[in-house]
């Protein structure tokens, strides 16, 4: 069973060596990420254990980077494997926790299958940023795996064995506070351990690690700015896009059509849709319970389904997104353990089960063909959304890196539509019509990023340099100054303040500049040449000022 489980995820999911790294998170996370990029140095350690750039404490996915970045380089084929590779450990770990839980081979088979096919799970697998997702997966399984074991002979090692493991998981990915919860459900199901005390206590420390990690995240959250407040989201749309969200992530479970990358944050939805999944949720909840003494499996994994999503619902809205497909890669396991459990032991849903399994493969292999390359990705978003914002924005980004820039500014044009107010838009549709040598309206969009954004640095540098081009030096003066306040160490805000300088005879400020621009790049060949210029062209003038 495991070597089918193996061999047909394998080959699902074997196309993906050959694709690119994508251009949404991946160059913050590994591509332009020099503690990354460094390998496994102790430097990189000590940042991995220290940082919270992504809005998470998660050490673990930072460490299994840093050895894919020191075997493979830049080779995104690698780390693709790497991910690929976690997937399988976390299906086969699965199957094996499943069997080990409930004694049923066959009806875990289904549910490790399903969770190793089905469609909702590419983006996890084929999006080298979500290491965590794989990676917590395996940790997560590894967990249910290692707690029967302490139940059936329950020691200190034992028990230290499973707490390890949940600590391990938490530093992949925080979403493993619920797992506590998910153990508490399977003490009354499949273990049917006595319901005493004891099952609360022997959970404290399991707790207590996800409330360090659940605040660690809170913090690093609001740190980078990516938690909503409840003036920009009130806790009535938070609730409304809960629910509905829900419904969602059922729906796209059972009949996953449409999934994309970025599915946008709606702040106005139908009041039909709100109180249909409100009865939908309190229906399901009632009626799995009423059956829960006949079939204890249903509130069972309804609850997994619910409670693990919690977190990621929206009521702690980081990031605009409305729902993402890989927030469902624990929580819809929940769902498949309600339809394994719930079928008879009669042939026909054997067969049932075999063409849903099969119904999941060319699904599955058309979601992972989205996922080559960035253009193909955002291409594939905008056929299920046009007004998605974030995909004509990377799309353009991506038209950009190939020099396509008047396909970009369409794509960034069309991002603002939905977008007035992002300052980085306007500052990507700026630095291309730049190039395209539409300079008045590129000020514009310099101007107005910089007046939704005034700390924006790169936009008063490239704001200068607009200027420095059309001649305007008092204004790229003004721009390189206003980018140096904010950030005194930038070589190339100093070397184009230096031409600037240059440009207004003011020879022995430019020299000054270029100087403090060759500290920062020592070994810039331009930042010589530029200070070299400036040291003959003072020399030169001094004698003249002086007659």
């Amino acid at each position: 069973m495991c070597l089918a489980l193996a061999l047909v995820t394998l080959v699902l999911y074997w196309p993906v060596q050959h694709f690119a790294f994508v251009n949404y998170d991946d160059p913050e996370n590994v591509t332009q990420n020099v503690h990354v990029l460094a390998g496994l140095k102790p430097a990189s350690v000590r940042w991995a254990f220290t940082n919270g750039i992504s809005g998470m404490w998660i050490p673990l996915m930072w460490l299994s980077l840093m050895a894919d970045a020191q075997i493979y380089g830049l080779n995104a084929g690698g780390y693709h494997l790497t991910n690929l590779f976690l997937h399988l450990a976390a299906t086969l770990l699965f199957f094996g926790a499943l069997r080990r839980l409930t004694g049923h081979t066959w009806r875990s088979a289904f549910v490790a299958a399903l969770f190793a096919w089905h469609p909702f799970h590419v983006e996890s697998v084929a999006w080298i940023t979500e290491r965590r997702d794989v990676l917590s997966a395996c940790l997560w399984a590894l967990t249910l795996w290692t707690y029967p074991r302490y139940v059936e002979r329950q020691s200190l090692p034992r028990y230290l064995a499973v707490l390890l493991v949940y600590a391990l998981g938490l530093m992949s990915k925080p979403m493993l506070v619920t797992l506590p919860a998910v153990l508490l459900l399977l003490d009354y199901w499949p273990l049917n351990r006595p319901r005493r005390a004891q099952l609360i206590w022997e959970k404290i420390p399991f707790l207590c690690l996800g409330a360090l990690t659940s605040l660690a995240t809170l913090t690093f959250e609001s740190q980078i700015g990516s938690v909503a407040s409840m003036e920009q989201l009130p806790l009535s749309v938070r609730a409304a896009n809960a629910v509905v969200g829900y419904i969602r992530y059922l729906g796209k479970t059972l009949w996953p059509v449409n999934l994309t990358v970025f599915y946008p944050y709606n702040t106005a939805l139908p009041a039909w849709q709100i109180v249909g999944a409100v009865i939908l949720i309190v229906l399901i909840t009632v009626v799995v319970l009423m059956l829960a003494r006949r079939a204890p499996h249903l509130p069972v994994g309804w609850l997994w389904f619910v409670g693990t999503l919690f977190p990621v619902v929206g009521l702690f809205q980081a990031g605009s997104q409305s729902m993402t497909d890989h927030y469902s890669y624990i929580p819809i396991m929940g769902l498949f353990i309600m339809t394994a459990w719930s079928a008879p032991a009669k042939p026909v849903w054997a067969v049932v089960g075999s063409v849903i399994l099969l119904a999941c493969l060319p699904a599955t292999r058309c979601q992972l063909r989205h996922w080559q390359n960035s253009e193909t990705l955002f291409r594939h978003a905008l056929t299920v959304n046009r007004n998605d914002w974030v995909a004509h924005q990377n799309l353009g980004e991506t038209l950009e890196a190939k020099g396509q820039d008047a396909a970009a500014a369409t794509e960034y044009r069309a991002a603002l539509v939905t977008q007035p107010d992002n300052a980085e838009v306007h500052f990507n549709l700026a630095n291309v019509l730049t190039r395209l040598g539409q300079s008045t309206e590129a000020a514009h969009h310099y101007t107005v990023a910089l007046w939704l954004q005034s700390d924006y640095v790169k936009a008063h540098v490239n704001f200068g340099n607009l200027f420095l081009q059309t001649g305007h030096l008092d204004d790229a003066i003004r721009q390189y100054r206003a980018a140096l306040v904010l950030q005194p160490a930038m070589a190339e805000a100093h070397n184009n303040l230096g031409l600037a300088l240059a440009g207004k005879s003011d020879y022995a400020g430019a020299v000054r500049q270029y100087e403090a621009a060759r500290r920062v790049w020592p070994d810039s060949a331009t930042v010589r040449a530029n200070l070299a210029d400036a040291q003959r062209k003072l020399k030169l003038a001094l004698p003249a000022q002086s007659k």
